[in-house]
């Protein structure tokens, strides 16, 4: 979602009538040029003429809009910077943002008010650009892509809405190595229509624009801020959370190809499309272990996969459905002291399902909410309540979450020690899952996973 930060006010500024409007001074040797945000070191003048008393090029590829870099020299520190202003740019014109760029609402907005950059690459390696500079307006909601052409059918080589949640600029990497003596274009657009009054689709804006050595497959990256190497790609590690590596496409977890064989013998592409992307991952038979995140299995539909404990899971086709009604703590779902998977849905956006579940003394509870696949069909919250005490009124809240499962489901991992749900004393407990997000509506069906553990 977009960042709702509260300026007070939206300031508009001038745009680059003459040439030494946009012009800066020569390079300083700042160290700080080092980093690709750095902002002490203005080292590139390349002036162009937006005012309002000029007709607007109708195409920004146009020779007469385009803005050439191609032999513009980098500073000491390899950093190409460009000053610049959109203001007086067309909205909608030239190349689109590619497909799943748009971070928010892609259906009604757009990546407008374009101004193009052409780029040629000095050496055989990655590119990183950004607007995350003191040049670009705060309010300047960026959208930032790289392209091998400047057409409308171009290849998209990498793409950025909004580099972090802090922030409305943006920070794009190249989808791998790009050939020296390859020229590409870089697309400095506004998201459009702004998504309020606090945000600006165009404006005053300072690029950078630097090469960088791709890390080789198998090395430590950083998602959204390091360019792996041809043929790999950086994602969060399956078997330790805290670190990411560049994967190579095809392989168990990572990305599927875009090629014919989209994967290695024994796995599938999790996307239906050929176009789209996915992970490629193997499928399993009950009652095979799986892997609970569908990163690298899933399970033969129907079946599900569940965990057992903590952090094992198997395929499993067994379910109980929900008993409505079962909407509050106190009409929760007939206790069950096995490990069970529910199988329910949200009538609306307000419904809530409650379970109650009996543990004996020093069990621990791992409560999951998915798609039994892997993925995610709503936003929920779960919340896991203490058993009832005579004349004590409702019971309290012992611990809850909101999105620590898949994509925006939740997890509550009762194993691991410093939780509440970790060796609870014996007694029956309500679980309710309800949705979380700000615009709930009908969700037919998803499961919840309740796992006692020893």
């Amino acid at each position: 979602m977009k960042s709702l930060r509260g300026w007070s006010s939206v300031v508009l500024f001038a745009p680059c009538f003459l040439a030494a409007a946009c012009s800066a001074p020569a390079d300083t040797g700042d160290a700080a040029s080092d980093m690709v945000t750095a902002v002490d070191v203005r080292d590139v003048a390349v002036a162009r003429d937006t005012g309002p008393d000029r007709p607007l090029p109708a195409d920004p590829c146009a020779s007469d809009a385009l803005v050439d870099l191609t032999t513009v020299t980098p500073n000491s520190s390899g950093v190409v910077r460009y000053m610049g202003d959109s203001t007086f740019t067309r909205d909608v014109a030239g190349p689109s943002a590619p497909m799943g760029c748009i971070s928010y609402m892609p259906d009604t907005h757009h990546a407008g008010h374009e101004v193009i950059l052409k780029y040629r690459m000095r050496t055989t390696a990655g590119l990183i650009a950004t607007t995350d500079n003191t040049g670009t307006a705060a309010e300047f909601d960026t959208v930032l892509f790289i392209l091998n052409a400047c057409t409308s059918t171009a290849n998209s080589l990498g793409c950025n809405d909004d580099m972090n949640g802090n922030t409305v600029h943006s920070l794009v990497t190249s989808d791998g190595e790009l050939a020296a003596g390859t020229d590409v274009y870089v697309v400095v657009s506004g998201y459009s229509p702004p998504a309020n009054n606090m945000y600006l689709d165009s404006g005053p804006f300072e690029i950078t624009l630097r090469e960088v050595p791709a890390t080789a497959a198998n090395g430590a990256c950083t998602p959204g801020m390091s360019v792996c190497a041809t043929g790999t790609h950086c994602l969060v590690s399956f078997t330790d959370p805290m670190m990411a590596v560049c994967m190579t496409d095809g392989t168990a977890g990572a990305l599927c190809r875009n090629t014919a064989t989209r994967c290695d013998t024994g796995l599938t592409c999790s996307a239906a499309a050929a176009t789209d992307a996915g992970i490629c991952r193997s499928v399993v038979t009950p009652p095979a272990a799986c892997d609970p995140t569908g990163r690298v299995s899933v399970c033969m539909t129907p079946a599900l996969c569940e965990r057992i404990t903590g952090t094992a899971a198997s395929c499993t086709t067994t379910t109980v459905n929900e008993v409505e009604p079962n909407d509050t703590s106190a009409n929760a779902q007939a206790a069950v002291s096995v490990t069970t998977v529910y199988s329910a849905g949200f009538m609306t956006g307000i419904d809530q399902d409650c379970f109650a579940v009996t543990v004996a003394a020093g069990q621990s509870l791992v409560i999951e909410t998915n798609d039994g696949q892997g993925g995610c069909p709503a936003d929920t919250l779960v919340k896991l309540y203490a058993p009832a005490v005579a004349d004590a009124g409702a019971p309290a809240v012992l611990v809850q979450d909101d999105d620590g499962g898949p994509g925006l489901c939740s997890y509550i991992d009762g194993t691991v020690t410093t939780s509440p749900a970790h060796a609870l004393a014996a007694g029956t407990y309500m679980i309710c899952v309800a949705q979380a997000g700000t615009m709930p509506g009908a969700v037919p069906q998803y499961y919840t996973s309740v796992t006692i553990a020893p």
